[in-house]
């Protein structure tokens, strides 16, 4: 886009992924990178040439602070070239593609490039947006309410921009409503970035898998990010107790909500016989819970 009122008026083209911006008789003066999203932390390239005749005097990416712009990478005086702010110097003083290393959310905005010659300057603007990708960090706690052994999985997406989106997983399907529950809360950074944290929580006993999967999804990921987390389980099983008449009543010790799993059912079988006088049995249905191991 040039300054002269034939400029304004050019075509705009899209070319080999670049804006091309045509000139008085057609052919095109700049050659522009489309506005684009670069990733915090990392590097991004601006490309912007000059196609033109006109022999270019100087050149430079420049932003608007404010009321005044501050100048970031460019030549001067067709000889000397310079980068600042995270900018690199450019190629040439027709070809003023740069490499920009994103260190801040601040650095989201519109940037120009400009050309100028004896007769005209030549710009373009291109505006360039800052994403950030989330770290994925999982952590699952237990606890024991009215006898009932419960479990939560946090699964936090920290730091991302925009706001991520998580889901889970169970046994390859999402979760139903009952037993499980999801609670999702977010946190707004000072440094433009959120955390986005999924809880899935089910009482132990009603769940059969032993692991579930957090499903995170974001501009920066290719694809959806999968974290597989193991979980407690519980396995049946018998046990038989006896003891003497003198000694303490087992079936009356075994109440729910012990650590070791959760009591089912208990059958107390009393003597019969004189023989059996001194003993009884107490036989009762356990669930064990079955600790969870790294994947």
């Amino acid at each position: 886009m040039g300054c002269s009122g034939l400029l304004m008026l050019g075509l705009v083209l899209n070319v080999a992924h670049c804006l091309e911006i045509p000139g008085l008789g057609g052919e095109p003066f700049l050659e522009v990178t489309h506005n684009i999203t670069a990733v915090l932390g990392e590097d991004v390239y601006l490309s912007c040439r000059y196609l033109g005749e006109s022999e270019i005097l100087s050149a430079e990416w420049k932003r608007q602070i404010k009321v005044t712009y501050r100048i970031l990478a460019g030549f001067v005086n067709n000889v000397r070239s310079f980068g600042r702010d995270g900018f690199s110097a450019p190629n040439s003083i027709t070809n003023l593609t740069v490499k920009v290393n994103v260190s801040s959310v601040d650095m989201e905005g519109e940037y120009i490039c400009e050309f100028k010659s004896l007769e005209e300057s030549y710009f373009h603007k291109v505006f360039l947006t800052v994403a950030a990708r989330p770290d994925i960090q999982t952590l699952v706690n237990t606890e024991t309410i009215n006898g009932t052994h419960y479990q939560s999985v946090l699964c936090s997406a920290v730091g991302g921009r925009p706001l991520p989106q998580i889901s889970w997983l169970v046994n390859g399907l999402p979760p139903s409503d009952y037993p499980f529950t999801v609670n999702v809360s977010e946190t707004a950074h000072s440094n433009g970035t959120s955390t986005l944290s999924s809880i899935l929580g089910f009482p132990t006993h009603l769940q059969d898998e032993d692991s579930v999967t957090c499903v995170v999804q974001h501009p920066t990921l290719p694809n959806p990010k999968l974290t597989t987390v193991r979980v407690e389980t519980y396995a049946c099983g018998s046990l038989s107790f006896g003891w003497t008449a003198a000694g303490p009543d087992i079936c009356s010790q075994l109440q729910p909500g012990q650590q070791m799993g959760q009591v089912i059912s208990l059958s107390q079988h009393s003597p019969k016989t004189q023989a059996e006088a001194p003993y009884g049995l107490c036989l009762a249905n356990i669930q064990l819970i079955r600790s969870r191991l790294p994947i």
